[in-house]
């Protein structure tokens, strides 16, 4: 599937369901002469066949020669399903295709992803404010709110991912904010093979990350840099990221050194799960501004969906 400037597009199977490779060539031509930034193969949806790893090599490499062809910066490969983590990166060494890394969990990653870069590869990774700060051997048994995809891991893997972003091999902490109806975690079972993948905390991830950063001696400023700062950076909002001159008015109200504990029942999320319910945090957001104006949650959203290059 390739997707772009909120376009999807199935890559074509012919009846014997094998690659269409020209009707494919085709729709990439046309996605390039229309503008549209768009992700290399991760499969198909609905009831489409499934791409095989020779079809998607096969595809990867149509991407890539169009794209040269018409003077287009190469594809952004993105979530190569099936792949692991050092095969994505081969992906990326063979083609020279910018990769991000989303949701990175395993420490294991870190030394092939810091090779990969001192060798040229163009390479981005993030990870997630409940992979620095939850350990697997601390939660409960049936305690659901805590399942996400990947998985929560061992408090030595929580030690090396923060290491990691000491030492410039993980770029970004972003949310992957997941939230879902109580239902849906079933906490009447507390079956984690059955339960929704996936943690809310959009509105208290900034103390989250900072409680543990704090914690480990890094100082607000690296938690900047990895929160706003590179985020900013990486998608190409030239406007955000810092305050300064000619830069966005958007920015939070913060108290470092004020804490507080998390009530599930307080949140502005919509649905009243967290895997945060009753652990204390540092850091209070006392206000939150957007274009220079406090933001009021009783007022209409003055959000607007941005896209990259915009202000």
């Amino acid at each position: 599937m390739f997707t772009g400037c909120g376009t999807a597009l199935v890559t074509p199977f012919k009846a014997d369901l094998s690659l269409d490779t020209a009707a494919t060539r085709r729709l990439i031509q046309r996605q390039i002469h229309e503008g549209i930034d768009f992700l290399v193969p991760c499969g198909t949806t609905g009831e489409s066949p499934t791409l095989t790893r020779e079809e998607h090599l096969h595809v990867v490499q149509i991407a890539v020669e169009e794209a040269r062809k018409a003077g287009r910066k190469v594809p952004v490969l993105a979530g190569a399903g099936g792949y692991n983590t050092a095969e994505v990166i081969e992906l990326a060494r063979w083609t020279g295709c910018r990769v991000h890394i989303l949701h990175l969990s395993s420490s294991d990653a870190l030394p092939m992803i810091a090779s990969a870069r001192r060798d040229g590869v163009k390479l981005t990774v993030e990870t997630c404010p409940h992979y620095l700060s939850f350990v697997s051997e601390e939660i409960p048994a049936g305690a659901t709110q805590f399942k996400c995809c990947p998985p929560i891991r061992e408090a030595g893997n929580r030690e090396l991912l923060w290491q990691g972003l000491a030492d410039g091999v993980i770029d970004c902490v972003v949310t992957d904010h997941s939230p879902c109806t109580v239902d849906l975690k079933r906490f009447d079972i507390g079956d984690f093979g059955v339960a929704w993948g996936g943690i809310a905390s959009l509105q208290i991830s900034l103390s989250a990350v900072w409680s543990e950063a704090k914690r480990r001696g890094y100082s607000l400023n690296n938690v900047v840099r990895w929160m706003a700062e590179n985020p900013a950076r990486q998608v190409g909002l030239n406007t955000k990221g810092h305050i300064a001159l000619g830069y966005a008015a958007d920015f939070a109200v913060f108290a470092p050194d004020e804490a507080f504990i998390v009530d599930v029942a307080k949140l502005q999320h919509k649905n009243p799960v967290s895997a945060y319910d009753r652990r204390p945090l540092a850091g209070v957001v006392r206000s939150t501004c957007l274009a220079g104006r406090r933001i009021d949650l009783a007022e209409q959203p003055r959000g607007r969906l941005l896209s990259r290059g915009m202000a």
